[in-house]
């Protein structure tokens, strides 16, 4: 049986994690979900468009179809439906919470916004 590890240590390791390894481990942990939104997020680059997002070369694009498609260097991995009552736009808004919201810090070393046509309220 393995012993827990301490704060300053998790620290360490979740804040150099790959984003999107970071959202999946928390997600899973309870452990980890209670530290989770108070270490520092490291970001390569942050993609925003009026439908997708990409963070590290993964994205996450809101199609028609009330669908979200995960992508990893422009090669599908998978499709997620979203209720047909909540609008593409609060689907996406709900996404970008998920992974770059309510954190104390987040660094990016590129930030790019492409074909914005409303203010989002981004985190």
């Amino acid at each position: 049986m393995s012993n827990v590890l301490s704060y300053p240590s998790l620290k360490c390791v979740i804040e150099f994690l790959e984003p999107m390894k970071r959202m999946h481990i928390a997600i899973r942990s309870s452990s980890l979900r209670q530290y989770e939104k108070s270490i520092p997020i490291r970001i390569e680059s942050l993609g925003i468009g009026e439908n997708y997002m990409e963070l590290n070369k993964r994205v996450v694009e809101i199609d028609t179809d009330n669908e979200l498609n995960f992508e990893y260097k422009r090669k599908p991995i998978c499709k997620r439906r979203f209720p047909t009552e909540v609008t593409p736009q609060e689907a996406f808004h709900k996404v970008m919470i998920s992974y770059i919201g309510k954190r104390l810090t987040d660094h990016v070393n590129k930030l790019v916004f492409n074909n914005l046509l409303s203010v989002l309220n981004l985190p």
